[in-house]
């Protein structure tokens, strides 16, 4: 048999998430997959952060140097 295929799968990792049926997808795939979640980094803004984007139309760029 032939060598398993590696998978770095990037992005949303909740339930329901497209990221997360495409992750499952390669697992089911006998693919041996490493998960990096972005929920943490880019999906949990607090009010005041979710104002700042608002106003100045930018992301935030804390959360992408956390990344």
């Amino acid at each position: 048999m032939g060598k398993q295929i590696k998978v770095l799968a990037v992005g949303a990792g909740w339930r329901g998430s497209n990221s997360k049926s495409l992750f499952n997808g390669f697992v089911k795939r006998g693919c041996d997959v490493r998960i990096i979640e972005t929920d943490s980094y880019f999906y949990n803004y607090s009010i005041p952060e979710r104002l700042y984007m608002r106003v100045r139309k930018v992301p935030l760029k804390v959360k992408f140097q956390k990344f």
